[in-house]
C-alpha cells in the first residue's frame, strides 16, 4: 500500500473507512433474483443478477408499470425469505388486488397501511424505527 493511502486510512475518523477493494460496502451483496432476466439486467447488469436489499425507487408517468416492478421485486424477496413480510404504504389506492394475485403474492404476509399524505407516512415510518 502506498504511504499516502496508508496515512489517509489511519487518520480518518470514520471507523468503516477502508481501501475500496476491501470495503464491506462493495463486497458481495445478498442478490435477489427476479424471474425476469431483462429486469435482472436492468437492476444489476447481469442476467443472473437482480437487486440487493435496500431502497429502490421507480419514477415515471402514470401507467408505466412502476407498481408491478415494485411488487415483482417484493415477491422475489418474499420467495427467497419465507419469513419476510411486506409493509405496503398506499397513498393512491391504485394497486388493485389483481396485481397481487397475478404475481401469486401471499397477501397474508402484507401489512396494508393507507395514508392520505406524506406527513402521515413520515410519522408512521418513524414510529417503526
Amino acid at each position: 500500500m502506498s504511504a499516502l493511502l496508508d496515512k489517509i486510512r489511519k487518520t480518518t475518523t470514520i471507523k468503516d473507512a477502508s481501501i475500496l477493494s476491501a470495503s464491506k460496502y462493495f463486497n458481495k451483496k445478498d442478490m435477489i433474483q427476479t424471474p425476469i432476466p431483462a429486469i435482472n439486467v436492468a437492476l444489476s447488469g447481469s442476467l443472473d443478477g437482480g437487486f440487493v436489499p435496500g431502497l429502490t425507487l421507480w419514477c415515471g408517468p402514470s401507467k408505466h408499470f412502476k407498481s408491478m416492478f415494485s411488487l415483482l421485486m417484493a415477491k422475489s424477496y418474499m420467495d427467497k425469505y419465507p419469513d419476510a413480510v411486506m409493509v405496503f404504504y398506499d397513498c393512491e389506492f391504485g394497486t388493485p388486488e389483481a396485481y397481487f394475485t397475478s404475481l401469486k403474492i401471499d397477501t397474508s404476509r402484507i401489512v396494508h397501511i393507507p395514508i392520505m399524505n406524506m406527513e402521515e407516512f413520515k410519522i408512521d415510518a418513524i414510529a417503526h424505527l
